[in-house]
């Protein structure tokens, strides 16, 4: 039985503490473009907006011809755990949970977020298939 008020609890053996985070995988499609370039498809910087399917693919488009992308593993949860990995020097083992599809993405974002230091620990659904669009704005 675990015992949570034990310190010791969430360590392994050999004196790391285990995280284990939960939460939806998203693979970023990240396109680094210029403040000038931004402003002519946004009416300001910053935030989040939801986009429809045909919106999403039309950005893409005209993004693409001023950056190329780079996918990235997202999602809160494992935005977080990258971030203690990376600061914990091997200190913090990180899990994420979560579900994927059954496609080369799911394959792209395992290995990828396997190199940043989190282990994956993904259920594979047969359905859906997600996508998250982020065009960054900074200098080139």
């Amino acid at each position: 039985m675990h015992n949570s008020a034990d310190p010791h609890a969430s360590m392994l053996p050999n004196g790391q503490i285990k995280v284990i985070g939960l939460g939806d995988p998203v693979m970023d499609v990240l396109f680094r473009v210029d403040y000038q370039f931004l402003s002519t498809i946004a009416e300001r910087s910053g935030g989040c907006i939801p986009i429809t399917h045909e919106e999403m693919v039309w950005l893409a488009q005209l993004t693409a011809g001023h950056a190329e992308p780079s996918r990235v593993p997202g999602g809160s949860a494992a935005n977080v755990l990258k971030g203690m990995a990376n600061i914990s020097s091997g200190r913090v083992h990180c899990i994420l949970m979560g579900m994927v599809g059954a496609d080369a993405t799911a394959k792209d974002y395992k290995q990828k977020l396997q190199k940043q230091g989190v282990q994956p620990m993904l259920l594979v659904s047969s359905i859906g298939q997600y996508m998250e669009w982020t065009v960054y704005a900074g200098s080139n």
